[in-house]
């Protein structure tokens, strides 16, 4: 079935100009456009010259923003083609970790206290070293005095790969 003609479905609406003179024309469609804002397509009938010289009607069409269009009292525009936005696309939740920072703690004298593995961005990782993969980040957590971070979810992410 082919798709309806958008001609065929056009209803009568009030257009106003910048003279703040009304004129009919049709509501072609109506488009949402970005920030939700919507434009109208409506058919303008006016008269215009002809290569011969000749005066003859023909058909302007231009998108409209809602204040240059009125509703005609008594006419439904529910049949009018209506392109929406799609939706937002919905937050995926994150994947598997890939990035992870291994801190080194040293005491007041410089002396190593362990290591601590984090998620790359965990608050705590700011400054902790630089940005390893998942094999660096196990073979940390295997050395003796290594533990995952415990505010991230390092210590789920990792400990199950142990």
């Amino acid at each position: 079935m082919p798709p309806p003609d958008p001609d065929e479905q056009a209803l009568p609406i009030t257009v106003l100009l910048p003279d703040r003179q009304e004129i009919d024309g049709r509501l072609v469609e109506r488009r949402q456009i970005e920030g939700g804002a919507w434009r109208y397509l409506v058919a303008l009938v006016l008269w215009c010259h002809t290569e011969s010289g000749a005066v003859e009607a023909a058909e302007y069409r231009v998108y409209l923003t809602p204040e240059e269009v009125r509703p005609i009292p008594g006419v439904s525009y529910d049949g009018a083609l209506t392109h929406r936005l799609p939706p937002a696309p919905v937050p995926v939740p994150a994947g598997p970790r890939w990035g992870w920072r291994v801190e080194r703690r040293l005491d007041g004298q410089r002396r190593p206290q362990g290591t601590v593995v984090h998620v790359h961005d965990c608050e705590l990782a700011a400054g902790a070293g630089r940005e390893v993969d998942l094999d660096e980040a196990l073979t940390a957590l295997r050395r003796h005095g290594s533990t995952p971070c415990k505010t991230c979810d390092a210590a789920a992410s990792l400990m199950p790969l142990l």
